[in-house]
Protein backbone atom coordinates (compact mmCIF):
# COMPACT_ATOMS: atom_id res chain seq x y z
CA UNK A 1 0.00 0.00 0.00
CA UNK A 2 1.55 3.16 -1.25
CA UNK A 3 -0.24 5.17 1.20
CA UNK A 4 0.69 2.99 4.25
CA UNK A 5 4.03 2.73 3.23
CA UNK A 6 5.47 6.21 1.54
CA UNK A 7 9.03 4.72 1.61
CA UNK A 8 8.62 1.69 -0.12
CA UNK A 9 6.99 4.14 -2.91
CA UNK A 10 9.61 6.37 -2.85
CA UNK A 11 12.52 3.86 -3.07
CA UNK A 12 10.52 1.99 -6.12
CA UNK A 13 10.11 5.42 -7.83
CA UNK A 14 13.90 6.56 -7.34
CA UNK A 15 15.02 2.50 -8.68
CA UNK A 16 12.64 3.04 -11.79
CA UNK A 17 13.85 6.68 -12.66
CA UNK A 18 17.97 5.02 -12.42
CA UNK A 19 17.24 2.58 -14.39
CA UNK A 20 15.76 4.67 -17.55
CA UNK A 21 18.96 7.32 -17.36
CA UNK A 22 21.27 4.32 -17.17
CA UNK A 23 19.39 3.20 -20.28
CA UNK A 24 19.17 6.64 -21.95
CA UNK A 25 23.20 6.94 -21.14
CA UNK A 26 23.97 3.71 -22.85
CA UNK A 27 21.78 4.72 -26.01
CA UNK A 28 23.86 7.70 -25.92
CA UNK A 29 27.31 6.59 -25.32
CA UNK A 30 26.21 3.41 -28.65
CA UNK A 31 24.82 6.36 -31.21
CA UNK A 32 28.40 8.37 -30.68
CA UNK A 33 30.06 5.44 -31.79
CA UNK A 34 29.20 4.70 -34.54
CA UNK A 35 30.92 5.44 -37.32
CA UNK A 36 28.34 7.81 -39.77
CA UNK A 37 28.32 9.81 -36.56
CA UNK A 38 32.06 10.41 -35.97
CA UNK A 39 32.75 11.87 -39.29
CA UNK A 40 28.89 14.46 -38.56
CA UNK A 41 29.81 15.11 -35.32
CA UNK A 42 32.39 17.33 -36.45
CA UNK A 43 30.65 19.41 -38.50
CA UNK A 44 27.22 20.19 -36.12
CA UNK A 45 27.18 23.41 -33.66
CA UNK A 46 26.47 22.62 -29.96
CA UNK A 47 25.66 24.94 -27.52
CA UNK A 48 28.75 26.26 -25.51
CA UNK A 49 30.20 23.10 -23.32
CA UNK A 50 28.25 20.52 -25.12
CA UNK A 51 30.87 19.81 -27.50
CA UNK A 52 33.34 18.86 -24.89
CA UNK A 53 30.84 16.85 -22.99
CA UNK A 54 30.27 14.91 -26.38
CA UNK A 55 33.73 14.44 -26.98
CA UNK A 56 34.37 13.11 -23.52
CA UNK A 57 31.75 10.45 -23.95
CA UNK A 58 33.31 9.51 -27.94
CA UNK A 59 37.26 9.61 -26.15
CA UNK A 60 35.79 8.04 -22.92
CA UNK A 61 38.72 5.15 -22.82
CA UNK A 62 41.06 7.50 -22.91
CA UNK A 63 39.41 9.71 -20.39
CA UNK A 64 38.76 6.93 -18.04
CA UNK A 65 42.31 5.75 -18.17
CA UNK A 66 43.73 9.08 -17.83
CA UNK A 67 41.41 9.63 -14.28
CA UNK A 68 42.89 6.33 -12.98
CA UNK A 69 46.65 6.96 -13.70
CA UNK A 70 45.68 10.10 -11.86
CA UNK A 71 44.68 8.67 -8.98
CA UNK A 72 47.16 6.22 -9.22
CA UNK A 73 49.78 8.97 -8.61
CA UNK A 74 47.98 10.50 -6.00
CA UNK A 75 48.03 7.49 -3.77
CA UNK A 76 51.49 6.43 -4.57
CA UNK A 77 53.54 9.35 -5.06
CA UNK A 78 51.83 12.59 -3.83
CA UNK A 79 50.56 11.36 -0.38
CA UNK A 80 54.32 10.24 0.09
CA UNK A 81 56.72 13.54 1.11
CA UNK A 82 59.53 11.50 0.62
CA UNK A 83 58.29 9.88 -2.70
CA UNK A 84 57.06 12.71 -4.32
CA UNK A 85 60.17 14.21 -3.82
CA UNK A 86 62.39 11.45 -5.22
CA UNK A 87 59.56 11.53 -8.01
CA UNK A 88 59.71 15.90 -9.03
CA UNK A 89 63.73 15.78 -8.69
CA UNK A 90 64.69 12.17 -9.90
CA UNK A 91 66.73 12.70 -12.92
CA UNK A 92 69.26 9.67 -12.62
CA UNK A 93 68.22 5.95 -12.99
CA UNK A 94 69.25 5.22 -9.26
CA UNK A 95 67.11 7.64 -7.85
CA UNK A 96 64.17 6.51 -9.88
CA UNK A 97 64.74 2.69 -8.78
CA UNK A 98 64.84 4.47 -5.15
CA UNK A 99 61.29 5.94 -5.66
CA UNK A 100 60.29 2.25 -7.18
CA UNK A 101 61.44 0.51 -4.22
CA UNK A 102 59.65 3.16 -1.63
CA UNK A 103 56.12 2.56 -3.24
CA UNK A 104 56.88 -1.15 -3.63
CA UNK A 105 57.08 -1.65 -0.11
CA UNK A 106 53.91 0.98 0.24
CA UNK A 107 52.60 -2.03 -1.31
CA UNK A 108 54.08 -4.46 0.83
CA UNK A 109 53.04 -2.85 4.01
CA UNK A 110 50.18 -1.00 3.59
CA UNK A 111 47.04 -2.78 2.93
CA UNK A 112 44.61 0.14 1.76
CA UNK A 113 47.38 1.11 -0.43
CA UNK A 114 47.94 -2.30 -1.99
CA UNK A 115 43.86 -2.50 -2.18
CA UNK A 116 43.65 0.80 -3.95
CA UNK A 117 46.51 -0.06 -6.36
CA UNK A 118 45.45 -3.52 -7.82
CA UNK A 119 41.84 -2.27 -8.19
CA UNK A 120 42.84 0.72 -9.92
CA UNK A 121 45.33 -1.15 -11.85
CA UNK A 122 42.88 -3.62 -12.90
CA UNK A 123 40.62 -1.02 -14.28
CA UNK A 124 43.26 0.11 -16.45
CA UNK A 125 44.03 -3.39 -17.63
CA UNK A 126 40.32 -3.56 -19.12
CA UNK A 127 41.07 -0.42 -21.12
CA UNK A 128 44.63 -1.42 -22.47
CA UNK A 129 44.17 -5.34 -22.55
CA UNK A 130 47.09 -5.90 -24.24
CA UNK A 131 50.17 -8.65 -23.32
CA UNK A 132 51.67 -6.88 -20.65
CA UNK A 133 48.70 -6.27 -18.38
CA UNK A 134 47.63 -9.82 -19.13
CA UNK A 135 51.02 -11.44 -18.21
CA UNK A 136 50.94 -8.94 -15.08
CA UNK A 137 46.94 -10.89 -14.32
CA UNK A 138 48.25 -14.44 -14.79
CA UNK A 139 50.65 -13.12 -11.86
CA UNK A 140 48.04 -11.89 -9.89
CA UNK A 141 46.67 -15.11 -9.79
CA UNK A 142 49.41 -16.79 -7.86
CA UNK A 143 48.39 -16.29 -4.08
CA UNK A 144 52.76 -17.24 -3.42
CA UNK A 145 54.11 -14.39 -5.82
CA UNK A 146 55.90 -11.55 -3.96
CA UNK A 147 56.18 -13.99 -0.99
CA UNK A 148 60.36 -13.59 -1.18
CA UNK A 149 60.57 -9.59 -1.82
CA UNK A 150 57.55 -9.28 0.94
CA UNK A 151 59.88 -10.51 3.98
CA UNK A 152 62.86 -8.61 2.52
CA UNK A 153 61.25 -5.44 2.47
CA UNK A 154 59.39 -5.30 5.66
CA UNK A 155 62.18 -4.21 7.48
CA UNK A 156 63.45 -1.81 5.34
CA UNK A 157 66.62 -2.97 4.74
CA UNK A 158 69.02 0.01 3.48
CA UNK A 159 71.01 -2.75 1.77
CA UNK A 160 68.33 -4.19 -0.15
CA UNK A 161 67.07 -0.74 -0.99
CA UNK A 162 70.58 0.25 -2.44
CA UNK A 163 70.43 -3.45 -4.13
CA UNK A 164 67.36 -3.11 -5.60
CA UNK A 165 67.96 -3.63 -9.11
CA UNK A 166 69.54 -7.58 -7.93
CA UNK A 167 66.01 -8.08 -6.52
CA UNK A 168 63.94 -10.30 -8.51
CA UNK A 169 62.45 -8.46 -11.14
CA UNK A 170 59.92 -11.09 -12.03
CA UNK A 171 58.11 -10.77 -8.53
CA UNK A 172 54.55 -9.45 -8.43
CA UNK A 173 54.96 -6.41 -6.79
CA UNK A 174 57.84 -5.31 -9.05
CA UNK A 175 56.10 -6.19 -11.60
CA UNK A 176 52.71 -4.20 -10.89
CA UNK A 177 54.75 -1.12 -9.51
CA UNK A 178 56.61 -1.00 -12.85
CA UNK A 179 53.19 -1.16 -14.56
CA UNK A 180 51.98 1.72 -12.78
CA UNK A 181 55.09 3.83 -12.26
CA UNK A 182 54.97 3.06 -16.29
CA UNK A 183 51.43 4.49 -17.33
CA UNK A 184 52.03 7.34 -14.82
CA UNK A 185 55.17 8.46 -17.28
CA UNK A 186 52.69 7.60 -20.52
CA UNK A 187 50.13 10.11 -18.95
CA UNK A 188 51.26 13.43 -20.69
CA UNK A 189 51.04 11.40 -23.96
CA UNK A 190 47.81 10.27 -23.58
CA UNK A 191 46.69 13.90 -22.86
CA UNK A 192 48.66 14.99 -26.13
CA UNK A 193 46.97 12.72 -28.38
CA UNK A 194 43.34 13.37 -26.98
CA UNK A 195 44.40 16.86 -27.12
CA UNK A 196 45.40 16.26 -30.89
CA UNK A 197 42.10 14.02 -32.00
CA UNK A 198 39.91 16.86 -31.06
CA UNK A 199 41.71 20.15 -32.10
CA UNK A 200 42.41 18.88 -35.83
CA UNK A 201 39.06 16.28 -35.69
CA UNK A 202 41.18 13.49 -37.09
CA UNK A 203 39.19 10.37 -38.09
CA UNK A 204 41.16 8.12 -39.23
CA UNK A 205 43.95 6.07 -37.51
CA UNK A 206 46.59 6.34 -40.28
CA UNK A 207 46.12 10.38 -40.92
CA UNK A 208 47.02 10.58 -36.97
CA UNK A 209 49.56 8.65 -36.95
CA UNK A 210 51.09 10.01 -39.83
CA UNK A 211 50.32 13.35 -38.32
CA UNK A 212 52.31 12.58 -35.27
CA UNK A 213 55.64 11.10 -36.91
CA UNK A 214 55.82 13.81 -39.71
CA UNK A 215 59.39 15.09 -39.25
CA UNK A 216 59.56 18.04 -40.46
CA UNK A 217 55.90 19.32 -39.86
CA UNK A 218 55.41 22.48 -38.70
CA UNK A 219 52.45 22.01 -37.12
CA UNK A 220 52.15 21.48 -33.50
CA UNK A 221 56.18 20.30 -32.45
CA UNK A 222 55.83 20.18 -28.89
CA UNK A 223 52.55 18.36 -28.83
CA UNK A 224 53.97 15.92 -31.15
CA UNK A 225 57.03 15.85 -28.86
CA UNK A 226 55.00 15.49 -26.09
CA UNK A 227 53.36 12.72 -27.71
CA UNK A 228 56.12 10.84 -28.76
CA UNK A 229 57.89 11.20 -25.15
CA UNK A 230 56.03 7.36 -24.61
CA UNK A 231 57.69 4.76 -27.13
CA UNK A 232 54.38 2.79 -26.22
CA UNK A 233 52.05 6.03 -28.32
CA UNK A 234 50.90 3.74 -31.09
CA UNK A 235 49.60 1.01 -28.70
CA UNK A 236 47.23 4.18 -26.97
CA UNK A 237 46.45 5.32 -30.54
CA UNK A 238 43.98 2.41 -30.41
CA UNK A 239 41.97 4.16 -28.00
CA UNK A 240 41.24 6.67 -29.42
CA UNK A 241 37.49 7.04 -31.56
CA UNK A 242 39.37 6.68 -34.69
CA UNK A 243 38.58 3.98 -37.90
CA UNK A 244 41.07 1.65 -39.11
Amino acid sequence: NYKSQPENALRRLRNVKDVKIMEEGCNITEILKKKEYKYIHWKLKYKPGLNKKIQRVMNQKIHFLINRIDKLKTILIDEDKLISYLWSKGKSGFVKKHAKLLICQRYLRERDTRAALETLLFDCMNILNNEQMRYLWEKATNLFSGAYLRDILSHGNPFIEIAAGCLDPKDLPTALVDAVVEMIEDREALAGLTKLWSTYKICQLKDLIDFVEKEKAEKEPQLRKQIQSSPRWKQYVALLPVDR
